[in-house]
């Protein structure tokens, strides 16, 4: 006889969000492809909106930020804001499942980067969420 727990979630923790992997891994267990929930789903997407550029995506444009022309620009106090209204501007459009607390932008001029920390909450999960992340310029 089959145990019950093998064909249910063993899981206590419900899942409200689900995407796909960024690199559309596979699951080794199943063989479909391999998902992320509720926190690492949302901050994925949120990190993905902040790294992409408008007019990347194809068929929807409108989607992404213009952090490629701002890491162009001198690295000082008032395009550290830019930056920061800019990923401001971009979550609160097109990521409705994130409401934003917090984010921080400092510039560090040794480097030529840009150090943000956004701190958000997803909806029916209250904690806050912090997503770490570094831009500079590639070319």
């Amino acid at each position: 006889m089959a145990r019950s727990d093998r064909y249910t979630g063993l899981s206590d923790k419900p899942i409200f969000y689900a995407d796909f992997t960024n690199n559309l891994d596979l699951n080794p267990l199943t063989g479909y492809l391999a998902k992320t929930t509720n926190e690492n789903a949302v901050k994925n997407s949120v990190k993905n909106l902040v790294l992409t550029g408008n007019g990347e995506r194809f068929f929807n444009s409108t989607i992404g930020s213009k952090m490629a022309t701002l890491l162009f620009e001198p690295i000082d106090p008032v395009t550290a804001e830019l930056v920061r209204t800019t990923i401001e501007e971009s979550i609160e459009n097109h990521e409705p499942r994130a409401r934003l607390v917090n984010i921080d932008v400092q510039p560090n001029a040794e480097n030529n980067a840009y150090y943000v920390k956004v701190v958000f909450k997803i909806i029916n999960i209250p904690e806050e969420i912090t997503l770490n992340l570094i831009l500079n310029r590639v070319r």
